[in-house]
């Protein structure tokens, strides 16, 4: 039986298998860019642990959300970057065979977020959309003086794992400036795996002093609220904000602040991380499309 394993890590080689649906143990990490702590939730989750126990099959957090799965991260940026720079989606390492029905599907989802751009051909295909206004829930406030670290997690990393006996999906947060070929730069940029949450160092030398940067205290859930991290008072909800960051324009005078912490989560009631079913419209299976990549 393929399993699923979620990892996180600084780098695609520094990566360490969690503990899913695990709230009150979120794990940190830290890169040039970036400093952070992530919590996963799948719902009724039977896949692997980082320490081989019984894992969490669930959370409270389900409890009246119709929903399969949670990414919540929150963390500060070490620069600034504006809405336009910082993008949120999926991309895979190598060519991806796509299953009769994508493009039914893609169309569905290009009505649900009308900016997400894509390449589904070529060696590394990507979907991805600005984080402002795609995310589900975007918040920020301001950190508290005292800065109380999570409980640290044994460390079991990927490569202990036998890679058949698991399957990573991947969901991708990037942050650099456009080119030709995708909508951020492969230099500066900061990955948000579903299965792999990952910062990869910035070759830029513009930075902010990383040392003790504080985050406060985790926040075991968080609710939309711009009303620190935006100067418009019309904008209360999550269907306002992607409105209001429909145009380019407005997506780069959003500034993420280095001052600020932010909280980000993406969740969704149309796939099951544990059977790789996608309900969307269509319904279809796309484990044996991924060959095991994420």
């Amino acid at each position: 039986m393929v399993k699923l394993r979620v990892s996180v890590g600084g780098s695609y080689t520094d990566l360490t298998v969690i503990n899913c649906n695990d709230e009150l143990h979120p794990i940190e990490f830290e890169t040039q860019d970036f400093k952070g702590r992530a919590v996963v939730r799948i719902k009724d989750f039977v896949g692997i642990t980082n320490d081989g126990s019984e894992p969490i099959h669930n959370s409270d957090y389900f409890k009246g959300h119709n929903r399969k799965f949670s990414f919540q991260v929150e963390g500060r940026f070490k620069r600034e970057w504006d809405g336009e720079q910082v993008y949120f989606g999926t991309d895979f390492d190598h060519p991806v065979e796509l299953p009769t029905g994508f493009d039914v599907m893609f169309k569905i989802a290009k009505y649900i977020d009308p900016i997400v751009k894509s390449v589904t051909e070529g060696e590394k295909p990507w979907i991805l959309s600005p984080l402002v206004s795609s995310i589900n829930i975007l918040s920020a406030w301001r950190p508290q003086d005292a800065n109380l670290p999570s409980p640290p997690l044994t460390p079991r990393h990927s490569s202990e794992i036998s890679r058949h006996s698991s399957l990573n999906i991947l969901g991708k947060l990037k942050i650099g400036h456009s080119q030709k070929n995708s909508p951020n730069s492969s230099n500066d940029h900061l990955d948000i795996h579903s299965t792999q949450i990952q910062i990869l160092e910035s070759l830029t030398t513009e930075t902010f002093d990383d040392t003790g940067i504080p985050l406060g205290h985790w926040r075991q859930h968080i609710e939309e609220d711009t009303s620190i991290s935006m100067n418009a008072k019309h904008i209360t909800n999550t269907t306002q904000r992607r409105k209001h960051f429909q145009t380019e324009k407005a997506r780069k005078e959003f500034v993420f602040n280095p001052s600020l912490v932010y909280g980000f989560e993406f969740f969704s009631p149309h796939i099951d991380f544990n059977t790789f079913d996608i309900r969307l419209g269509l319904s279809m299976n796309i484990r044996k499309y991924l060959k095991g990549q994420p």
